[in-house]
């Protein structure tokens, strides 16, 4: 730390009077520019320490701080120093040269730890961080101070001194032999001054050497003390003015001082043994009521010094009159009957109400001067339970003598084996005279081996006089072992246990918790040997009171069992740096907080951002490996505290990319574009950690100087480049930003080429209808490739894609009709156009076509007029025969034909009607006509006949051939019938046609 002193400044000429001080006043005179600020002087005063108040190289300033000049011990004497140089001079020099940084610096120091008290040579509790520095922003640093000047100074005194290597939020100062103080200080990263400043706590060193171990009554005029049981009972005549209540200790205190409350009040201090609560050598006489006595050991004298220990005791006084003894084992107090036994010379012994203290009567021995002259009463044994070996008995009795100072008399409590073997006895003598008796208290032990237990008493002369024996074993509650504290974490728990023990009873316990070891409260439920607290969030002080249920048990209080709270761990982590070249390293650096009983920060790592942790080293910090492989590597730290209620804490997740060597690799969408076009670069970095952009190189063709273009992950090309070559590259510069190196990328080389053509169009052709025809295209130029859509068109003017049609050559199907055709040529390179062909026509003829007419039958003889057609492309026909007849024109579609007798013979003749078009684009085609030639029938008329004038005659006509039925015809007006009569009046000739079935005819005459 590099300033300890905060200054109130106040310029009187060339000397400065500065009284340690909280924060600055404003100047009176001509330091007017030096703004309030904290903890350190302004980087203004210090300026104007330097330039304005040097007098010959000594500065004059009067400093008094904290009572005292710096470097001096008189207020009286002006400190004109060289030696300030050494304290503060270099300080503000440092600082002088660092005004001119800026910084976001805490606004708040935050809070540590409470105060503790730790025995000397002992280890304080780890100072946590309750809660964190607030304000500006960057990495909290730390510092600690510390000092031995109690109490605490205020900050800034110049008894503050800091603490090497104490630079995180918590602090464990180690084993400590003085009471110190402590404070944390905080700054922001890159700031010079720690603005922030925590609450000073204080380990006081306990040097105490004395414990308090009880009280006692001290018998003042000889005779047993009485002891002190705490909320015990005591009568005015037991305790009368004999007695002093006395602390007992181990050790010696510087003093001891006693506050006493109750039926009484009062407070005393005693700065020697033995440490009588009204004082030694004075008397006390109780008053009967209750009483309350605090009992606080001091190191020093007076009450000064360190608080060794206290302790609360109770009791109660009451009156004798009420002769009150419970658990009373001696069952005739006043031995007033028989069960007395006794033993005199020339003596007696009888019950009385002489000088009776309770009741009626009280035992009276009349002794006889010399001899044994004893008497006693069986308290336990025989018929009598026995009393266990090792038992406190209080026992007390009132007694008195004639002649106390001429003989000897005493009152006792005797011990005996089961043979009534006589073990030993504790007695006290007999001094008060009658008619007055004392009270008379025998604190005893029951001695190993007894049986028998006597009480009773022994004299030399005179007479013996005794009531109200009063035996009982005491109530006494020990604790024998206190619940003990424990430093936990927030939300944990803690099992406390009391160990004690108890004379009279049953023990019950009730705890106890309190916020600061004042004020204290029941626990609910709280019961028992053992508490478990709650999940605690702030330290809690706990006791518990143990009480007993026998007669006279009073309760009493564990010592404080404190449970310190801390926060939870917690845990953070910082890298120097997150980006690395290969072989390089940085250092990882932890701060901490909270937690109980913590081990040293465990560091882990993985490659990558997934998978399993892998432990590393521990400590505050950590080095990266220089032989890590590029890629992504994650570090965390554990913290790991065992303390209860303790959850182990994980710090945040620092990333740490190690970046390999530049590497830029480049690629094209396209290397060949058509003029006009463009293409997209992409370029592709990594490693090197942090770099430039990236930059993009160009030249023409293949060889040459390289140009810088733009820097960027993409180049779009341009459009105006010319038809043919370039070249495109990337730069990689990662140095100049920083990083890694530098590196250059692949060449790509890249091609314009000129838009589609075409240098061959396709060609049309005349078709028949129902041809193809193929067409073909011969073009050049385009990229990557170019791609041809055919298209058809009935006119001309409008076009229609053809399906499938996407070839260099395109054949028709049939068509009916005339069609125009043409291909486009494209190609999906950038800039690429696009460029249609000629349109190709294919002109469609008709196709010719011919009939040759319908079958014909002819009889045989005649001539068959046919009756043929042609038509579409066909203009000329030809009829031929199967046959040997003729036509009488063969090209004419109507020709007759004259049957042959091979013709008429063969009964049938096929005429074939061909077009006869010269070769071209449509087809010939024929067709037949079949001509059947039926065969004529013949008649035969009869014979001629001769008959006489006016005498009939009949004619009969047979016909046969051709195919019946047939008909018969007779000229001269005969009619229809195979048979006529006939008268004719001149020879007359007669003509019968016979027909057939087929319309074929024969005829003959009979005349």
């Amino acid at each position: 730390m590099k300033h300890l002193h905060k200054f109130t400044h106040t310029f009187f000429s060339n000397i400065i009077t500065a009284a340690a001080s909280q924060n600055y006043t404003q100047p009176t005179t001509s330091d007017t520019s030096i703004p309030d600020n904290k903890f350190q002087i302004s980087k203004t005063y210090k300026q104007l320490l330097k330039t304005s108040i040097w007098m010959g190289g000594i500065l004059t300033i009067l400093l008094p701080v904290s009572g005292e000049l710096l470097g001096q011990n008189s207020l009286n004497s002006a400190l004109v120093v060289n030696t300030l140089a050494d304290r503060s001079i270099d300080y503000l020099e440092e600082a002088y040269l660092e005004a001119g940084v800026t910084c976001s610096n805490v606004t708040s120091g935050g809070t540590i730890g409470s105060s503790q008290t730790i025995s000397s040579g002992g280890t304080p509790a780890t100072f946590t961080n309750m809660t964190s520095p607030s304000g500006g922003t960057g990495t909290v640093e730390y510092l600690w101070l510390k000092t031995t000047t109690v109490p605490c100074p205020p900050i800034g005194d110049a008894a503050w001194e800091s603490i090497p290597s104490s630079n995180t939020a918590t602090y464990s100062p180690g084993p400590l032999t003085q009471t110190t103080c402590f404070m944390r200080c905080s700054r922001r990263a890159g700031c010079a001054n720690y603005d922030g400043e925590s609450n000073a706590v204080t380990v006081t060193v306990n040097t105490c050497t004395a414990t308090l171990t009880g009280l006692v009554f001290d018998n003042q005029v000889g005779g047993s003390d009485i002891s002190f049981t705490n909320g015990g009972t005591y009568t005015t005549t037991q305790l009368g003015s004999n007695f002093l209540i006395e602390a007992l200790t181990s050790g010696t205190p510087g003093s001891v001082v006693f506050t006493v409350t109750g039926a009484e009040s009062f407070t005393n201090t005693e700065n020697s043994a033995p440490y009588h609560m009204v004082g030694s050598g004075s008397t006390w006489t109780p008053q009967a009521g209750s009483y309350s006595v605090n009992v606080k050991l001091y190191s020093g004298a007076n009450g000064s010094g360190t608080l060794c220990g206290q302790q609360t005791f109770t009791f109660s006084v009451t009156s004798s009159s009420g002769c009150s003894c419970p658990g009373n084992l001696v069952q005739n107090p006043s031995f007033e009957n028989g069960t007395t036994s006794w033993n005199w010379t020339g003596g007696n012994f009888y019950a009385d109400t002489y000088a009776a203290q309770c009741g009626s009567n009280s035992g009276q021995f009349q002794i006889t001067n010399g001899g044994n002259n004893w008497v006693s009463q069986t308290i336990a044994g025989g018929s009598l339970a026995t009393i266990p070996v090792g038992t406190n008995l209080s026992v007390t009795v009132f007694a008195g003598t004639h002649n106390p100072g001429g003989y000897y008399h005493e009152v006792n409590i005797s011990y005996y084996n089961s043979s009534w073997g006589y073990i030993s006895k504790t007695s006290a003598e007999v001094n008060a005279t009658l008619p007055s008796m004392g009270s008379y208290t025998l604190n005893s032990v029951v001695p190993a081996g007894t049986h028998y237990i006597t009480v009773g008493g022994y004299g030399t002369g005179d007479w013996l006089k005794m009531d109200l024996w009063c035996v009982s074993i005491p109530c006494s509650i020990n604790i024998t072992s206190n619940p003990q504290g424990a430093s936990i974490c927030s939300g944990g728990t803690h099992t406390m246990t009391v160990a004690a023990t108890t004379t009279a009873g049953t023990l019950n316990y009730q705890w106890q918790s309190s916020p600061n070891g004042s004020t204290w409260t029941n626990i609910s439920g709280a019961t028992s040997s053992s508490y478990t607290t709650p999940a605690l969030t702030t330290t809690t002080h706990y006791r518990v009171n143990v009480g007993a249920t026998g007669s006279g048990c009073s309760t009493i209080s564990s010592s404080t069992a404190i449970v310190t709270v801390s926060a939870d761990p917690q845990i953070s982590i910082i890298s120097w740096k997150s980006e690395l070249c290969v072989s390089e390293s940085t250092t990882l650096e932890a701060t901490k907080s909270g937690g109980v009983n913590c081990s040293a920060v465990q560091w882990q790592y993985r490659p990558g951002t997934t998978g399993a942790w892998i432990n590393l080293g521990t400590g505050n910090s950590i080095n990266t490996s220089t032989s890590l492989a590029a890629g992504d590597y994650q570090y965390r730290a554990l913290y790991n505290c065992s303390g209860t209620g303790c959850d182990n804490a994980i710090s945040n997740t620092v990333t740490i990319t190690i970046y390999a060597d530049p590497v830029v690799s480049i690629s094209a969408n396209t290397t060949t574009v058509c003029a006009g076009g463009s293409a997209t670069l992409t370029a592709v970095a990594s490693g090197g950690g942090t770099c430039a952009a990236v930059l993009w190189q160009y030249r023409l063709g293949t060889t040459g100087t390289w140009t810088n273009l733009t820097s960027g992950n993409t180049l779009t090309t341009s459009t105006s480049l010319a038809v043919g070559t370039h070249q495109y590259r990337a730069y990689y510069n990662c140095v100049d930003a920083g990083g890694c190196g530098t590196a250059t990328s692949n060449t790509v080389t890249f091609t314009v080429v000129a838009d589609p053509s075409i240098s061959t169009h396709p060609a049309g052709t005349t078709l028949c209808v129902s041809g193809t025809h193929t067409l073909s295209v011969v073009a050049a130029g385009g990229t990557p490739s170019l791609t041809y859509q055919w298209q058809s068109s009935p006119d001309g003017t409008t076009w229609t894609n053809i399906s499938g049609a996407t070839g260099t050559s395109y054949t028709t199907p049939t068509i009916s009709t005339t069609t125009q055709y043409r291909v486009v040529v494209s190609a999906s390179g950038s800039g690429c156009g696009t460029v249609n062909s000629n349109a190709a026509i294919v002109t469609i003829n008709p196709a010719a076509t011919v009939n040759a007419g319908p079958d014909q039958s002819v009889c045989a003889g005649n001539t068959v007029t046919l009756a043929g057609t042609r038509g579409g492309a066909a203009t000329s026909s030809t009829w031929t025969t199967s046959g040997t007849g003729t036509f009488s024109n063969a090209s004419l579609v109507n020709a007759v034909y004259t049957p042959s007798a091979a013709d008429i013979a063969a009964g049938t003749v096929t005429l074939t009607l061909t077009t006869n078009d010269p070769t071209g684009p449509c087809t010939a085609v024929s067709d037949q006509v079949i001509i059947t030639i039926r065969p004529n029938p013949t008649v035969n008329a009869g014979a001629d006949a001769s008959v006489c004038l006016g005498s009939s005659k009949t004619l009969t006509a047979v016909a046969s051939g051709g195919t019946s039925p047939y008909a018969y015809a007779w000229s001269n007006g005969l009619g229809a019938g195979a048979s006529k009569t006939v008268t004719p009046s001149i020879t007359t000739t007669y003509t019968v046609t016979a027909t057939d079935n087929y319309g074929c005819s024969g005829s003959d005459q009979v005349t």
